[in-house]
């Protein structure tokens, strides 16, 4: 397994996808190993380190290069996760993973979403840039044996290139106990770029025919004081004690 950097199940959805790709090969008896491509994390901690996972990286091995050329045709399989990693390493697992099969495991068609999000911003710029990363996510499919997603749209989408195969796995997350309903949360605060709050202003307030209830506020946290003062925040209850 290579992605950009060692999962963690408490960062990202990308991590979830990872841990549960893994885990689901350790249930058909593979031996797994991972290794980053990009961001070398301390691979001592054994913090939400699954044990039975090979987590490989230096000394032994330098780059993800290195592993591919020091265990030449040592893997039956090899699993990209990202479009960014499979671009690098495809050919080369091609030429010294021999009898491996290769796997592509999109995270998502992100050349899609800048696309669709030029068309409904008005920018054109986006739209281009969209095409160029859905470009190289296309040729990193049809270079793969198989190429996976976790939706059905996507699957469908590539399923009319020719040269892709693609299917749909799906991954598991661990569902924890119900939180508190809408009225009984507290301190909750939403963060996130000026273009979400902008975004999220307009479309949580601008319909509203009565004030939120007594007790519940939006409150944004923006890194960049100069967007803070452009942004219409929606302050806490003083109820709530925040």
């Amino acid at each position: 397994m290579i992605d950009g950097r060692a999962p963690d199940r408490g960062r990202d959805a990308g991590s979830q996808a990872t841990l549960s790709h893994m885990q689901a090969l350790r249930a058909l008896d593979y031996d797994v190993s991972f290794m980053a491509s990009d961001v070398v994390d301390d691979l001592r901690s054994s913090d939400g380190r699954d044990e039975a996972i090979h987590w490989l990286g230096a000394p032994a091995y330098g780059s993800v290069e290195d592993l591919l050329r020091l265990q030449q045709d040592s893997f039956d399989l090899v699993y990209f996760h990202r479009e960014l990693n499979a671009t690098r390493y495809l050919g080369l697992a091609r030429r010294l993973q021999r009898r491996a099969r290769l796997i592509y495991g999109v995270a998502d068609l992100h050349g899609v979403r800048v696309m669709r999000q030029g068309w409904i911003e008005g920018r054109p710029e986006f739209v281009a840039r969209g095409r160029v990363l859905l470009r190289d996510e296309i040729r990193a499919a049809q270079t793969a044996d198989v190429t996976i997603t976790h939706s059905d749209a996507e699957a469908a989408l590539l399923g009319r290139i020719a040269g892709v195969r693609a299917t749909v796995v799906p991954w598991v997350v661990p569902v924890g106990p119900p939180g508190p309903g809408y009225a009984g949360r507290r301190g909750r605060v939403n963060r996130g770029v000026a273009r979400v709050t902008r975004h999220t202003r307009m479309t949580s307030c601008a319909g509203c025919q009565r004030p939120f209830p007594d007790g519940i506020g939006l409150g944004v946290a923006v890194g960049n004081p100069c967007l803070a003062q452009s942004l219409w925040l929606i302050p806490f209850s003083p109820a709530s004690g925040t």
